[in-house]
């Protein structure tokens, strides 16, 4: 059922990616499940993290989902 297929945020963990250059680049990563499906893992940079764009991350994978479940 497709209202079932809610994101539900399981984990939220501080990375740090090093990029070729030697730049480092702090993160946050967040694992979410959708329904039943998952886990699934949106990396966002920690400048400018926010709810709202860890929320426009996850309904980009959640969206397919739903459209399957109709």
């Amino acid at each position: 059922m497709a209202s079932d297929l809610t994101p539900k945020v399981t984990g939220v963990a501080e990375v740090v990616t090093l990029t070729p250059q030697g730049t480092v680049l702090p993160q946050v990563r967040v694992t979410f499940t959708v329904g039943a499906h998952g886990p699934f893992t949106v990396t966002l940079p920690r400048d400018g993290f926010t709810a709202a764009a860890v929320r426009t991350e996850m309904e980009k994978l959640a969206g397919p989902l739903r459209e399957l479940a109709l």
